[in-house]
């Protein structure tokens, strides 16, 4: 879970789902701005990477239907939307993401 870079209180899960999208994230105990981490980016965007080509194995499977393959491919997207807050890491200053 995050952890405020200027206060160091630990966030809820609820409360880093709700900012997790965001480039500036205010913390809910001291009110402080923080951002995101290049480390922490990359950790969230190893999910998705690894769900198109694990999508794909399961379709080419020839035993799965369609609707299979969407239903699997939609709980892999939730599973990855889960784990998000997981991921987050923040610092006091902002920094390039690229």
């Amino acid at each position: 879970m995050p952890e405020c870079a200027h206060c160091g209180s630990v966030w809820e899960y609820l409360e880093a789902v709700k900012h997790s999208f965001r480039t500036k994230m205010v913390c809910p105990s001291c009110g402080a701005d923080n951002y995101h981490t290049i480390s922490g980016c990359k950790k969230a965007a190893i999910f998705p990477v690894f769900m198109i080509p694990f999508s794909y194995f399961i379709y080419m499977n020839i035993d799965v239907s369609l609707p299979k393959v969407m239903v699997s491919t939609a709980g892999i997207g939730a599973a990855c939307l889960f784990l998000l807050p997981f991921t987050v890491e923040l610092s006091k200053e902002k920094s390039h993401l690229w």
